[in-house]
């Protein structure tokens, strides 16, 4: 398989994925122990709001683990939710209380459900922007903000969800806030083979499928093409990746191993987390992070493989102890 070459140049050249021209180093993925190492017996106090943003598919209740470990922490307090679709922020889930500006303003850890989580990244980078923004007033609305000042925030992401946050700061940052940590888990960077399938196979028949199924199947589609090894959308993300990066201080990226993990050649082998390698999560000027998988890894047997894949995939990572280990360590810088 053909995957991007990492050198000291800022760019991934490759003939099968986009390619992410930069002025900054692309380093190297640094091995970082395994994605289930055992969490750290305290958590961190959380320095300033930490935005956590879900996959594709996924909504608030995939970041449960991750959050249940940084509540431990007394001062980080409970996640609060942002509905998107709603405009507003809730107390624990969807049904929760309405919160005040003051709430809002207080909270470290705020989680959102996008709209639609199947919509595609040109369209969830709105929902984004509306939370941002809502962030922002919140905290001047409470006297804690000047107005037009920008409020300092830490975001996490996860999949797609890295798509979601570069396509608002490449479209939409209107300078409400001002992220100081960027934490991207199993991101997309240079696209990814299941887009390709979903692109190819998600075809006109979604035009005429009814109701709900027909919507997400459409939904889906877009997504596919904004994401697969060759989308336009994600080749215009990549070529303007310098400008993303001026707005985030520092950039981490979390990649793991130990699914098998579909190529342009065919499968990989152990080598990504089932939907992308390493090589194709890491970013220019980041931090990039390998997290090696669970037994399967390296010489594996096809149950032994199996296993692995339950274990360590792409839409599980983030509940991985050793994946939220990194992730809080690189929230403290």
């Amino acid at each position: 398989m053909t995957t991007p070459r990492i050198d000291g140049s800022g760019v991934a050249p490759t003939r099968n994925f986009t390619p992410i021209p930069s002025k900054h180093r692309m380093d190297p993925m640094q091995p970082a122990g395994s994605a289930h190492d055992p969490l750290p017996s305290k958590a961190p106090a959380l320095k300033r709001p930490t935005v956590f943003l879900a996959g594709l598919t996924l909504n608030h209740e995939s970041w449960g683990k991750a959050t249940d470990f940084l509540s431990k922490e007394r001062s980080n307090g409970k996640p609060i939710l942002y509905e998107a679709a709603k405009g507003s922020f809730h107390e624990g889930g969807p049904g929760g209380r309405t919160l005040s500006s003051q709430e809002v303003a207080a909270a470290k850890m705020i989680l959102m459900n996008p709209t639609s989580p199947a919509q595609a990244p040109s369209l969830k980078q709105h929902d984004v922007a509306k939370l941002m923004s809502a962030l922002a007033s919140a905290s001047t609305e409470a006297g804690k903000l000047p107005a037009g000042k920008s409020l300092d925030i830490d975001v996490v992401t996860h999949s797609a969800g890295g798509h979601d946050l570069r396509s608002y700061l490449n479209n939409l940052d209107d300078g409400s806030v001002k992220i100081n940590n960027a934490v991207m888990i199993g991101p997309v960077s240079t696209g990814t083979v299941m887009a390709d399938i979903g692109n190819k196979t998600l075809g006109r028949w979604t035009s005429w499928v009814p109701g709900a199924a027909g919507r997400f199947a459409r939904e889906m589609k877009q997504s596919s093409a904004e994401m697969h090894r060759n989308s336009p959308y994600t080749a215009e993300l990549n070529e303007n990746f310098d400008a993303q990066r001026a707005k985030m201080k520092n950039l981490s990226v979390i990649a793991t191993t130990g699914s098998p993990t579909p190529g342009p050649e065919g499968m990989s082998g152990l080598d990504g987390d089932g939907f992308v390698e390493p090589t194709q999560a890491a970013l220019p000027g980041a931090r990039n992070f390998k997290l090696q998988g669970g037994p399967g890894a390296g010489g594996a047997t096809p149950i032994s493989a199996a296993i692995d894949f339950a274990q360590t995939n792409h839409l599980k990572q983030v509940g991985f102890s050793g994946v939220i280990a990194r992730m809080a360590q690189e929230l403290g810088r």
